[in-house]
């Protein structure tokens, strides 16, 4: 809404109604934004309606931007005051066939039996002149229908170049869908790659994942070898120790074997000394003697 603007006062739209060229610059904005709705003008004569090339888009963009429904009202409003009153009914009627018998713009029903349909169709009631602040003069039609009646000069010019503008502007409008198109082609492909540069980072970030996990693994399994050969080592150190052990106390049960049998015998080898002793005291003396010999003999 623009708050800097001024309400149109009756004179003013009496003497738009009045001009061929503001009638005919109406008319030509009416078509446009019916355009944007997904609408188009079939008789130009009577107003009536039909869809254009592109009304399923234009379809979802009116349901979903719900501020264009304010606009419609004021677009029915704006028919009457400037001197298009015969098309207020077609549009209401348009929008009424496509809500209630082709299914379509089902979100639009509410504004429509509330507002449209009133100001199209209550002209007279209490509650149209309160809320449009009309008279019946102020509805009074365009001098362009009377320029169309009289099939004038003038009208068939403007019916001449209106032919052209509207070829023209229908290049246009191809020429902007392609691009349209082309350009969600390019988004949808750019869309795809950034889908795809993504996947291929969760990839890349798992497979990271993965290979950490199985280093993990990997050095939780040669820890757990290195510590299985540590204790092997430790327990074969061990069995190693035991058994040096067990051998030197084998060494020295033999060994005190050994003392116990030697001590065993011991006695008998002290019991020959003695008779050693004897014969050795004999024979000393035998050798006592023998000097003693030698002395006398002498």
């Amino acid at each position: 809404m623009n708050f800097n603007s001024v309400a149109l006062t009756k004179s003013e739209a009496k003497k738009m109604r009045e001009s061929f060229t503001c009638s005919t610059n109406f008319l030509r904005s009416y078509k446009l934004q019916l355009n944007f709705y997904g609408i188009a003008i079939k008789d130009i004569e009577t107003g009536q309606l039909e869809r254009n090339s592109e009304w399923e888009f234009r379809y979802s963009n009116l349901t979903l931007h719900t501020h264009n429904y304010l606009r419609i009202s004021r677009i029915i409003m704006s028919l009457g005051e400037l001197g298009f009153v015969r098309y207020k009914k077609p549009l209401v009627t348009f929008f009424q066939t496509e809500i209630e018998e082709n299914g379509q713009l089902e979100d639009c029903s509410d504004s429509y039996r509330k507002f449209w349909r009133p100001l199209a169709f209550d002209e007279d009631s209490a509650s149209y002149a309160l809320k449009t602040r009309e008279s019946p003069s102020d509805r009074s039609e365009s001098v362009f229908f009377t320029h169309m009646a009289q099939q004038t000069d003038r009208y068939r010019e403007w019916e001449a170049g209106e032919q052209k503008w509207e070829t023209e502007l229908r290049e246009v409008w191809r020429v902007k869908a392609q691009e349209k198109i082309e350009e969600d082609q390019k988004a949808v492909a750019k869309g795809l790659e950034a889908r795809e540069r993504i996947r291929r980072k969760i990839a890349e970030r798992e497979q990271g994942q993965l290979q950490k996990q199985q280093q993990k693994q990997q050095q939780k399994q040669a820890s757990k070898q290195k510590q299985e050969k540590k204790e092997k080592k430790e327990e074969e150190a061990e069995e190693a120790e035991e058994a040096e052990e067990e051998e030197e106390e084998k060494h020295k049960k033999k060994k005190k074997k050994k003392k116990v049998d030697i001590d065993a015998k011991q006695p008998k080898i002290r019991d020959q000394p003695l008779h050693s002793d004897s014969s050795n005291s004999h024979g000393d003396n035998n050798d006592n003697n023998k000097p003693q010999k030698q002395n006398h003999s002498s």
